[in-house]
């Protein structure tokens, strides 16, 4: 079934059931047909369902009321409408569809279908019969479908009921239309409904049937009581039944022929004329009922579909819902591991490059070491030589020995660098004096950091900031711990400052301008990650002293590990 907007709607009805044309109604001068909710015609006749009196006919200027000779029919009627075979058919508010034969002036009905034959609903607010055999009755509680050929011919009542649960929302209509193509148009409120009566039919073609498997009558098998009114293959009443007062305690036997999904659906049943109402759904096929007053029963029993209950469509929703949250955590995992994975791969590369750059620094520092004792050398200064040898050495050796080390200890560190400044001393002798020094706060070889990237800038100092300095120039180094995993390295110096040393690099051979500078930023930044962007990282404060520069602080923010022990 589905539902459509159309901006036109041109509905074809069919030759013997239309509306009135224009101009051709006419008023009886008494007695008329008030309230008038559905007129038809049908051949040379027209036929009035009406609010208040019931049900009428006219032919030319003569008119019959039902009614006067049938008070059985009901006087609220709300349609009325004709089959293939000419049986007139009518619906009333009080839920009850008729089917009867006019003939000599005279209606006789054949067929009364309301809740004891199974039709749902308790107002009729439309009926319309299709070129199938399918009568189609529209009530308060949704759609019964009544099979006509089935009626006439074998006299059963094979109904069958759509409702909110089958996604049918038409119980407030009021009309219907059938098209050429056996489609039924539904009007109701702000909805236009177009149901395909082929697809229906077909896809419900053999409705799974509740059957009466055996009845007891006072814990008696009915076989036993009743001989002759058994069906004599089923044993089984094949009709209605008739009981002593003293019979009065019947157990009802009853299944389904559910192949598909036996012995879970479950049910509800009524026994008519003694229950006030249905009882409550369960999966039990028996009803009992014991001392019976005397009187006219009819045992009915409807079935749910074991897909429909409440609980297994809440267990459904509720198996959704943690297979979903199973597979968003499986997939969060997973993403979350790739880009743990992501992030080693990340962090090993940028290792194996700072292990380049720091690779390329040492060439730099030797290059400069080897000046300064081609220096002594040529000045014949052998003792100088020699001690200085003896200090390279062992800076050498160092670097060396850290070329491959992620981490060193600070102390390690702190010994290098007063290594390095002393050869500097020894070469530029009288031109600087320097401290090099931990603020208290842990033992310096418990401290871990990266190797040669304070070296760089005490050089540049010592080459750039002190070559030029009329006055002695002075160097501090100072390490403190700032957070957890932060190191903090000022290096302050009393030199020319940045300006004019960027003036004086000119006066420098080419291959003996500072590079290391720019190789050790590098590395500092690639100790960042996409989880702690910009954390470690160098800062330049020039300094001045009456508008003029004296010197240069730089702070080194590193990265830090601590070792027990």
């Amino acid at each position: 079934m589905s539902k459509w907007g159309p901006t036109e709607l041109i509905p074809n009805f069919r030759n013997n059931y239309s509306v009135l044309p224009e101009n051709q109604f006419f008023a009886f001068k008494d007695g008329n047909p008030k309230d008038v909710n559905r007129m038809v015609k049908h051949g040379k006749q027209f036929w009035y369902a009406t609010q208040a009196t019931g049900l009428w006919m006219s032919e030319g200027s003569n008119r019959i009321h039902f009614n006067e000779s049938d008070s059985t029919i009901s006087k609220n009627l709300n349609d009325v409408c004709f089959d293939e075979k000419g049986h007139v058919i009518f619906g009333s508010n009080s839920g009850e569809v008729c089917i009867g034969n006019y003939s000599n002036q005279k209606l006789k009905i054949d067929y009364r279908i309301n809740s004891d034959n199974g039709l749902q609903g308790s107002s009729i607010s439309w009926i319309v019969v299709d070129q199938n055999g399918k009568l189609w009755v529209g009530t308060n509680l949704g759609l019964n479908c009544i099979d006509l050929d089935q009626l006439y011919t074998k006299g059963t009542y094979q109904i069958r009921f759509l409702d909110e649960e089958n996604g049918y929302t038409g119980q407030s209509s009021k009309k219907v239309v059938i098209d050429l193509k056996g489609n039924l148009w539904i009007g109701a409120d702000e909805q236009l409904i177009r149901l395909d009566t082929k697809s229906f039919l077909s896809t419900h073609n053999e409705p799974e049937k509740i059957i009466l498997k055996s009845l007891e009558i006072n814990h008696t098998p009915v076989d036993s009581v009743l001989n002759k009114e058994l069906n004599t293959w089923t044993l089984l009443p094949t009709g209605n039944i008739t009981l002593k007062h003293s019979e009065n305690n019947i157990i009802f036997y009853f299944d389904i022929l559910n192949y598909n999904a036996p012995g879970k659906d479950r049910f509800r049943f009524i026994l008519r004329g003694f229950d006030p109402e249905w009882r409550q759904w369960d999966a039990g096929r028996k009803a009992v009922y014991t001392n019976l007053p005397p009187g006219k029963y009819t045992f009915c029993a409807i079935r749910n579909p074991w897909w429909k209950l409440w609980y297994l469509q809440l267990m459904t929703i509720a198996l959704l819902l943690i297979l979903a949250v199973f597979f968003t955590r499986k997939y969060t995992k997973a993403e979350r591991e790739k880009q743990l994975k992501k992030s080693e791969i990340e962090k090993k590369i940028a290792q194996l490059e700072m292990q380049a750059l720091q690779a390329q620094m040492n060439p730099h520092f030797i290059f400069n070491c080897m000046n300064s004792i081609q220096y002594y050398v040529l000045s014949n200064k052998m003792d100088e030589a020699l001690v200085y040898l003896s200090d390279f050495s062992k800076v050498l050796r160092e670097l060396l020995v850290n070329a491959t080390l992620h981490m060193v200890p600070l102390k390690q560190e702190i010994d290098f660098l007063n290594s390095y400044l002393r050869l500097e001393q020894m070469r530029f002798p009288d031109k600087f004096d320097y401290e090099v020094r931990f603020i208290e706060g842990e033992r310096t070889d418990a401290i871990l950091m990266p190797p040669m990237l304070v070296q760089p800038f005490a050089e540049n100092a010592i080459r750039h900031g002190f070559m030029n300095l009329e006055k002695k120039g002075h160097l501090s180094i100072i390490f403190e711990e700032t957070s957890k995993n932060l190191l903090k390295c000022t290096i302050t110096d009393n030199g020319i400052g940045r300006d004019k040393a960027t003036i004086q690099k000119g006066s420098l051979p080419e291959n003996d301008r500072p590079h290391s500078a720019t190789i050790t930023e590098t590395r500092i930044r690639l100790f960042n990650t996409s989880d702690s962007p910009a954390i470690f990282k160098i800062v330049y404060t020039d300094l001045t002293e009456n508008d003029k520069p004296c010197g240069l602080k730089v702070e080194l923010y590193l990265p830090m590990e601590k070792c027990s022990g």
